[in-house]
């Protein structure tokens, strides 16, 4: 019996057709996009993360590609693939990000690897999911320990390819479990401190 992983519709897409104009796929830049996006699947499945450019002045296409640290390396493969055929396919801004829950992609004609642009797993339109507890003064304390201890561990150990998971108890409500904190390498090699994602 043979099983095949189908990818979810992505949590969001940003395709900006009208901010940055669009491109035609048989221009220079667009074969850029092309090769670019078939291109970061490959690059990206064994570290989780990765960026690449191709071209030259207004034809040049930068892009990164991000992977849950969690994830597996063929998952990783798989989620970018699918992303990327996804934004060939919807997309012909010179500009667009796609966050599936596994993966995200990110390409523009704008350099974009020095830029913190990762919106997590939840876009900022979902503030919908928001939840209230009792104590947020006291709820908001833990998460930040958790959160900056989690960084500092995922960064400094590479060798997890700087992902952490950990939890705390928030008195008797809640339970935070599973918390990862990704960072970007490029960001982290320039001695730049940023939030991770």
């Amino acid at each position: 019996m043979l099983f095949a992983l189908v990818l979810a519709d992505p949590l969001f897409t940003t395709c900006s057709t009208t901010e940055y104009g669009n491109y035609d796929l048989k221009s220079p830049f667009g074969k850029n996009v092309k090769i670019v996006l078939e291109t970061l699947p490959s690059i990206t499945s064994s570290t989780g993360y990765n960026s690449t450019a191709i071209g030259k002045f207004l034809d040049k296409v930068t892009g990164k590609a991000l992977c849950r640290g969690d994830v597996t390396s063929s998952a990783c493969q798989t989620c970018l693939r699918d992303a990327s055929q996804k934004l060939l396919k919807d997309c012909e801004s010179k500009e667009a990000i796609i966050w599936y829950e596994r993966c995200q992609i990110h390409y523009s004609f704008q350099n974009i690897t020095l830029l913190d642009v990762y919106a997590g797993k939840y876009p900022d339109h979902w503030e919908s999911h928001k939840k209230s507890v009792s104590d947020p003064v006291h709820f908001y304390d833990n998460v930040r320990f958790l959160m900056d201890n989690l960084s500092n561990e995922a960064a400094l150990n590479r060798s997890k390819l700087m992902f952490e998971t950990g939890e705390i108890k928030h008195g008797w409500e809640y339970i935070i479990s599973i918390v990862y904190r990704n960072n970007v390498p490029d960001i982290l090699n320039h001695f730049v401190k940023v939030p991770c994602l």
